[in-house]
């Protein structure tokens, strides 16, 4: 997957979630004493997380074979260990 493929996914994703949120507010669903405590915990714990998540599951190290790290956090255990 090239990277402007993954930048126009993650974009549609961040439009999609932003409409969904306007329309919630509209519905009533969410107000402002629901929005905050939301948005602090998008803030201090998810976006941490996901930011960890994603670049520990972008690390490469490679090994020997050039495969050692990238095959163990992909699942691939077809690289000779």
């Amino acid at each position: 997957m090239d990277i402007l493929t993954i930048i126009l996914e993650q974009i549609g994703l961040f439009v999609i979630y932003i409409i969904v949120g306007v329309l919630l507010v509209r519905a009533k669903v969410f107000n402002v004493t629901t929005l905050e405590p939301l948005s602090r915990f998008v803030l201090k714990l998810d976006l941490p997380v996901m930011i960890f998540i994603n670049t520990v599951s972008g690390v490469d190290r490679a090994g020997e074979d050039g495969r050692v790290f990238g095959s163990f956090l992909s699942g691939d255990q077809s690289a000779s260990h």
